[in-house]
């Protein structure tokens, strides 16, 4: 999550993206609870990438589900930037 968001700060989304699908796959092995946390992370990573690389829809179809996740499991920050992105 970490090495993805030093690269879409530094505008290469490109790079952002594949540590982004990287932590994803990874993101399996983790327990319950932090499990659903890094992937609500990591799919935000991912969309806001693809927003600011001009792929909305994509952007939007990353977004919806992370809004329902992080509903369900009241993840009020995670809810907040999905929603952020979907407002822009």
């Amino acid at each position: 999550l970490k090495e993805g968001r030093l690269r879409e700060n530094e505008g290469h989304y490109t790079e952002a993206l594949r540590w982004y699908e990287r932590g994803l796959r990874r993101a399996d092995e983790l327990e319950a609870e932090p499990q659903v946390l890094h992937r609500l992370r990591l799919s935000l990573g991912y969309a806001a990438s693809r927003f600011r690389q001009g792929a909305f829809e994509e952007c939007v179809e990353w977004v919806e589900p992370v809004i329902e996740e992080a509903r369900a499991v009241g993840a009020l920050p995670e809810l907040a930037h999905a929603y952020y992105l979907v407002h822009l």
